[in-house]
């Protein structure tokens, strides 16, 4: 376990991937920016927890992490920068996340620009019980309820 929540953390180190034997990563409110790729040696992951960090984007390695069951990413609500508010929410994935056939709960991914095909990603992850998608269209909206398998709890 590795729990560094609130910790003034600005940069998760390569060398975390050689940490074999960790089962779960929790970086909330840090200032984490950027997941690096070796996260992808992580092999039995199961929780990481990016909650209210400045992460924008998941490396492709993720979906490496065949054990992973939690992946939770929620970013800052809001930023305000000079009289504007930045409101892109949600985490930007990559193909493969569907390889993630024990993953429990994801959330918070952008559903657009859509970078894969998100409903036959999610159609693979048969045991998800929580999902969060942020920039949902209509059209990905109507083709994740048309042809949506998850039954309530």
């Amino acid at each position: 376990v590795l729990d560094f929540q609130d910790a003034p953390l600005d940069k998760l180190p390569n060398e975390i991937g050689n940490l074999f034997n960790l089962k779960y990563l929790h970086l909330n409110r840090t200032k984490v920016k950027k997941v690096p790729k070796s996260i992808g040696k992580l092999l039995n992951l199961r929780t990481l927890d990016l909650v209210e960090t400045l992460v924008q984007e998941l490396p492709t390695e993720i979906k490496k992490l065949q054990n992973l069951r939690h992946l939770r990413t929620e970013p800052i609500i809001c930023k305000e920068t000079d009289y504007s508010l930045d409101l892109d929410l949600g985490v930007k994935i990559h193909e493969g996340v569907g390889s993630l056939e024990d993953l429990q709960i994801l959330m918070s991914v952008k559903a657009y620009p859509i970078t894969v095909d998100l409903k036959k990603q999610l159609e693979r992850l048969r045991k998800l019980k929580i999902l969060r998608i942020y920039q949902v269209t209509a059209e990905i909206g109507k083709a994740l309820g048309a042809h949506s398998e998850i039954e309530p709890p």
